[in-house]
């Protein structure tokens, strides 16, 4: 049960995260989908139990960069929006590089740390390789659904990033979860099927702050 507190915790602290960004501004939003986005690629690989399933624990903060990016498109222009995508990528691949020489240093004597380093950002290039194929291809289809949802629901903020993050995460979790887990988690099958599943209920929990966003703008 302590596990699924957590959760709750986080998908409210995450999206609080994102309307303090829009509160700050363009550059805290575009800020903010970048670390969220880099924090999902390193803790993608934890395993937990959450609901009775052997998830990875890393679904909230890919829904909070897609609620940040949404607000980005809405308030600020796709421009910036796709604009934001590419930051996103080339910050990880900076972090990537970054890491991959920290781990070639030898370790004195008195280091305890190594081995923690290798377990963790050993993974990295193949995570950062699947998350890259993944986010672009979904989050391109985001921009064009929010596109089209946006005309549709001209007066309904709430549902266009309802349906939106829905659609373009279901792609997200299935091209993501073969490239990237495939091979290094324990159930790939628990990982699609629980992972989209979280990552409704966390999209559920955050959306109705964007109806917060348009009081935090004014």
């Amino acid at each position: 049960m302590i596990n699924e507190l957590i959760f709750f915790a986080q998908t409210i602290i995450v999206a609080g995260f994102v309307l303090g960004a829009l509160r700050l501004g363009r550059e805290a939003l575009v800020t903010c989908v970048t670390l969220l986005y880099v924090t999902a690629n390193i803790f993608v690989v934890k395993q937990v139990t959450l609901f009775g399933f052997d998830v990875t624990c890393a679904d909230v903060y890919i829904i909070g960069a897609v609620l940040a990016s949404n607000l980005i498109q809405e308030y600020f222009g796709r421009e910036l929006a796709e604009k934001t995508i590419w930051i996103s990528f080339f910050i990880s691949v900076m972090f990537l590089v970054m890491s991959q020489v920290h781990l070639q240093y030898l370790p004195n004597p008195y280091d305890v740390t190594q081995n923690s380093f290798i377990n963790i950002l050993g993974l990295l290039p193949r995570i950062v390789v699947a998350s890259f194929v993944a986010y672009i291809s979904s989050q391109y289809l985001r921009l064009f659904l929010y596109g089209i949802f946006k005309r549709i629901f001209s007066n309904h903020l709430f549902f266009r990033n309802l349906l939106t993050t829905l659609i373009e995460q279901a792609l997200d979790t299935v091209v993501f979860g073969f490239i990237g887990l495939y091979g290094v988690v324990h159930a790939l099958t628990d990982i699609f099927v629980v992972s989209y599943s979280i990552k409704i209920l966390a999209i559920l929990l955050t959306t109705p702050w964007v109806l917060l966003a348009r009081k935090v703008v004014k």
